[in-house]
């Protein structure tokens, strides 16, 4: 919803081959700033029942091996933000500003008029 409203179009969960034969999906592709974006709450990384035996250490760990190889295979930055950064459309916008990302500032192109109309009442 943020991207629409920062008129930035993203594809949702875009397979990336893996080292292995296996694939990873990318939560966000912003063609227009050749970005991959993840957005991952802290429970994915501090509750036991998420992390599938798991420290939470091998999970943050693992998740750094993947980083790396999908922007080193592909050739595009990836970028994080959790629940804090995307509260407010102004603070996802100073965020992203913060990490060198431009923006538009207008609403996409790709939502129909009832998503655009509900996307300029969200704060």
């Amino acid at each position: 919803m943020r991207f629409a409203q920062l008129g930035l179009d993203v594809d949702l969960q875009v397979p990336v081959k893996g080292p292995h034969g296996g694939t990873f999906f990318l939560d966000f592709y912003i063609p227009s700033l050749g970005l991959w974006g993840e957005c991952d709450g802290r429970s994915k990384y501090t509750d036991a029942r998420l992390r599938g035996g798991k420290s939470a250490e091998e999970i943050v760990y693992e998740e750094k091996r993947r980083a790396d190889w999908i922007t080193g295979k592909t050739g595009l930055r990836l970028i994080r933000w959790g629940v804090e950064e995307v509260r407010t459309l102004a603070a996802f916008t100073a965020y992203l500003r913060v990490l060198g990302v431009a923006s538009p500032g207008n609403l996409a192109r790709r939502p129909d008029p009832n998503v655009a109309a509900t996307l300029t009442r969200v704060p």
